[in-house]
């Protein structure tokens, strides 16, 4: 299984378009032949992020989905914004998240990337 955490600080009305830029393991190993299983866990620090997902070109959010607000380290299962998503082998996840408020956010995330 590959893990991926971070924190991104956004300033306000400010976005990032991909949080996973500069992560290799972001990416579903050529390896898993199979496929591979992507759960991706995030918080906010507010009730005013929201954040899209694809994995590979398939948007796994329909619309911008609301992150939770908690201002902690993402657990389960409260904080889980994709769950079980299917991935190929070679797909990268991008996760683009916004922050629609007037002060600064920190975005905290934890991405399972789990082969089938």
């Amino acid at each position: 299984m590959a893990v991926v955490s971070g924190k991104v600080t956004l300033a306000a009305g400010a976005s990032n378009s991909d949080i996973f830029s500069g992560f290799p393991r972001a990416q579903i190993p050529l390896e898993a032949r199979n496929g591979a299983s992507v759960r991706l866990l995030m918080t906010g620090g507010g009730d005013d992020v929201v954040a899209t997902v694809q994995v590979g070109t398939r948007p796994v959010t329909e619309t911008e989905a609301l992150v939770s607000q908690e201002t902690r380290t993402p657990r389960e299962p409260e904080d889980v914004l994709v769950d079980a998503e299917p991935g190929a082998p070679t797909e990268r996840v991008v996760a683009n998240v916004r922050n629609t408020s007037a002060g600064s956010r920190d975005v905290r995330f934890i991405l399972k990337i789990t082969p089938l």
